[in-house]
C-alpha cells in the first residue's frame, strides 16, 4: 500500500507539472529534461508521452526493482530530479 501511495504521489507530481503549461503551443519547459528513478512498471505507458507533449520537456525514466538497487546507484553519484523509494529508504 505504501508503494502504491508513493507511486500515486509521483504520478500526481508529473500531472501537476503538466498542468503548468498553459497550452500545447506554449511549451514552457521545451528543451529541458526531467530525470526520474521509479519502481519498475509503476508508471503507465501513456503518462510520460502525455507529459512530454503538454510541457515540451523530455522525460528520462530509469526503473529499479528494489530499494537496495536504487540506493547503490544513488550512492555511486547518479543524480535524478525525482526519486520514488519506499518510505523506509527516505
Amino acid at each position: 500500500m505504501k508503494k502504491f501511495f508513493t507511486c500515486f504521489m509521483a504520478v500526481s507530481l508529473l500531472f501537476g507539472m503538466a498542468g503548468c503549461a498553459s497550452s500545447n503551443e506554449d511549451k514552457k519547459y521545451a528543451g529541458q529534461t526531467l530525470y526520474v528513478y521509479n519502481w519498475g512498471e509503476y508508471t503507465g505507458q501513456e503518462v510520460i508521452p502525455m507529459f512530454e507533449k503538454q510541457t515540451g520537456a523530455k522525460v528520462v525514466m530509469d526503473n529499479f526493482e528494489s530499494n537496495e538497487q536504487m540506493y547503490i546507484k544513488i550512492d555511486s553519484g547518479e543524480s535524478y530530479d525525482v526519486l520514488v523509494p519506499s518510505d523506509y529508504m527516505i
